[in-house]
């Protein structure tokens, strides 16, 4: 058969497609997929480069589990990596100080964390909610529990004895013994007439309010001086529930004065403690401290007096007053993560809300309103992150990325799944870090670590309603990420034995990298303890070396070098999807097939291998393309487009490869290849 027109294929934003998605050439998404995208980001305007490298900032102890960003009201920027017991503070290169924590490593993993001003508190449902103290003027570190006051309480069914009753007097002024005549209302229900008598006739009052209807037995009524005074006791009359007032119906100048002389409590014990546990989230909004998924009550969300986080005394009755909600859901729904977005979104492990109202205020005085969003959920012990004005989570079933975004046009928040064309990449995913663009030539990137230790990077293109996956690939496993202030992308790498703190740098090529200078020049590069028994590569002096094998934390070059970086490297891989087979319309070629012939327009790149129809990659010469130099390989690179023809095999799934044999330099800007089909 004869050979075919090319394919062009310029634009890769949409990286890697799941495997169901290969014979979907109607998408629109199918002509800018990979079936393959590792250690590769794609550019917004068109094209793929090697991604960033990761830089080694330090070693961490065996337990570190999660890393949780700081930003201090002066500006200054922290990653606090929490380990069993501990936590430590790391700056911009290397460990301030550590502060002792009560987590295990499992719970530390799972916490939830806010931060205002130079305090954060951190939560977890099984210990008391922690805050932790940035001091700026001496630079110290302190962690304590929370100073939480006056939590409300809860009746749990248990027995309790301390309950209070309401007390109430009322005051007689101007009133004639034996022919006035007034009448008290009871939470705005109005009593029959009641008759004045000099000792103020409690009897009578009592009679009357009895007969409402409303009270249970125990409310007594008796003379305090000169004034009625009403207790409302009896189990089921206690706490701050009543509210009296009163009214003179027949004289003019006359008052009856109804106030509150003991504010009652409910029988019960605190909503949260040691013995019911603690809160599972929480977040500051709208000058308050919200928190939620009580481990004993786990509907229910607790919101502290407006402008004093700490202070949750429901006596107080105002709008701004503290308050305890409890949602309308059926058994065995828990509130899992609270989110400060446009509204307040509650994110329990059934059904995500948002609270109707709350952009204006959330007010003890008017109920909170939750609206269902998404019937998904959220995961559970795992964080909820913001992309432009949206926020990111993970399904309840951990096997899908999901996003709430508030629309105008809805009046309500309408829910995506960002995973959906790369489901097969996301399998229970425990962390989640956004990383905003740093300029045009890049995009905002979502990295997922999954429970199997597998990291992947999603690029994220709103305005063009992309998300891209991709997959890292380091020879190691991932714990955690994070992104700090400084807009840097921080991951918990485990290296075989070792523990490490490590940062995507652009423009790095190697893993757990670091540099080294030789004064003067030599062939070794020493200080390698964290990459003992690894492979590496050394790039110095603008030359590629490599691999090598860390030993007694150095390794010897061929030749002598002035200084470079040295680190692990695992290679970039693209793959193309396999070509359409559509010839008409409802004419499909189903038999083997290859490519033999490709065109790569590439830019500034050192290193570039390809492989076809199945094959083996094979490294390209670039000096056959470029201006024969004999300067280092590093300080050259290629641009423009090249050539390569005559590529051998058959394939049921002709499909081109671009990857790399060694460490350099690659940009693609698009492929365009022949094939026989």
């Amino acid at each position: 058969m004869s050979g075919q027109p090319g394919r062009l294929q310029s634009a890769f934003n949409a990286l890697e497609l799941g495997p169901r998605l290969a014979e979907r050439t109607e998408l629109k998404y199918f002509k800018t997929g990979l079936a393959r995208a590792e250690n590769i980001e794609a550019l917004p305007q068109g094209g793929f480069a090697v991604r960033s490298g990761l830089r080694f900032i330090g070693e961490l102890g065996a337990t570190a589990a999660r890393i949780v960003p700081f930003r201090a009201n002066n500006g200054a920027v922290f990653d606090i990596v929490y380990h069993q017991a501990y936590a430590e503070v790391w700056g911009e290169t290397s460990r301030l100080t550590t502060y002792e924590t009560p987590y295990t490593a499992a719970q530390a993993k799972t916490m939830d964390a806010a931060q205002q001003l130079d305090t954060l508190l951190t939560f977890h449902e099984d210990v008391a909610p922690q805050r932790v103290l940035f001091n700026p003027a001496g630079l110290s570190w302190s962690n304590a529990a929370a100073p939480i006051a006056n939590v409300p309480t809860y009746d749990y069914g248990a027995t309790y004895t301390n309950g209070v009753a309401a007390v109430w007097d009322l005051d007689f002024i101007g009133l004639t013994a034996g022919s006035t005549v007034y009448i008290l209302t009871l939470n705005g229900q109005d009593t029959s007439a009641i008759k004045f008598l000099s000792s103020g006739n409690p009897a009578a009052a009592l009679a009357a309010l009895n007969a409402l209807g409303v009270l249970k037995p125990g409310v007594t009524a008796a003379l305090s001086g000169e004034n009625v005074r009403i207790t409302f006791a009896g189990a089921d009359n206690l706490g701050d529930k009543w509210t009296l007032s009163a009214r003179v119906v027949n004289k003019a100048d006359a008052a009856v004065v109804a106030f509150k002389q003991t504010v009652g409590v409910e029988p019960g014990e605190p909503v949260i403690s040691a013995t019911r546990g603690w809160p599972r989230t929480g977040v500051f909004f709208q000058q308050r401290l919200i928190m939620g998924g009580l481990k004993a009550l786990p509907a229910s969300w607790m919101a502290s007096i407006s402008g004093d986080y700490f202070n949750f005394d429901t006596r107080i009755k105002d709008a701004s007053g503290p308050f305890l909600a409890v949602l309308d859901a059926p058994g065995g729904e828990e509130v899992r993560r609270l989110v400060n977005n446009q509204f307040l979104l509650v994110l329990t492990s059934n059904t995500n809300y948002w609270v109707a109202g709350s952009q204006d205020g959330l007010s003890k005085t008017a109920p909170p309103k939750h609206v269902p969003a998404s019937d998904h959920g959220v995961a559970a012990g795992t964080p909820v992150v913001q992309n432009e004005g949206a926020a990111v989570y993970v399904h309840s079933s951990g096997d899908f990325i999901g996003e709430l975004r508030y629309t105008d046009i809805d009046g309500n928040y309408k829910a995506l799944d960002v995973s959906l064309l790369a489901y097969h990449l996301i399998t229970h995913a425990s962390d989640l870090a956004v990383r905003k663009k740093e300029n045009q030539q890049a995009a905002n990137e979502l990295a997922v670590v999954n429970g199997d230790g597998s990291l992947r990077l999603c690029m994220m293109l709103r305005e063009q309603d992309i998300t891209g996956f991709a997959r890292v690939e380091s020879g190691c496993a991932f714990a955690a990420a994070a992104c700090n202030g400084r807009n840097e992308l921080s991951v918990i790498a485990r290296r075989g034995a070792r523990t490490t703190l490590e940062r995507f740098e652009p423009g790095l090529l190697l893993d757990s990298a670091i540099n080294f200078e030789n004064a003067p020049a030599n062939e070794w590069v020493t200080n390698l303890e964290h990459l003992n028994g690894l492979e590496v590569w050394a790039l110095a002096d603008g030359h590629v070396f490599g691999p090598f094998t860390v030993t007694n934390a150095q390794i010897k070059l061929p030749t002598p070098v002035s200084g470079g970086v040295c680190g692990v490297w695992r290679p970039p891989v693209a793959t193309t999807l396999p070509a359409p087979r559509e010839r008409a319309e409802n004419v499909v070629v189903k038999r083997p097939g290859r490519i033999h012939t490709v065109h790569i327009n590439i830019e500034d790149t050192t290193s570039i291998a390809i492989a076809a129809n199945g094959g083996a990659p094979f490294d390209i010469d670039l000096k056959r393309y470029g201006e024969a130099t004999d300067a280092p390989e590093l300080q050259q690179g290629v641009t423009g487009s090249i050539r390569i023809s005559g590529l051998a095999g058959w394939s049921d799934l002709p499909q081109l490869t671009i990857t790399q044999v060694r460490p350099g330099r690659l940009t693609v800007l698009s492929i365009t290849t022949e094939a026989r089909l």
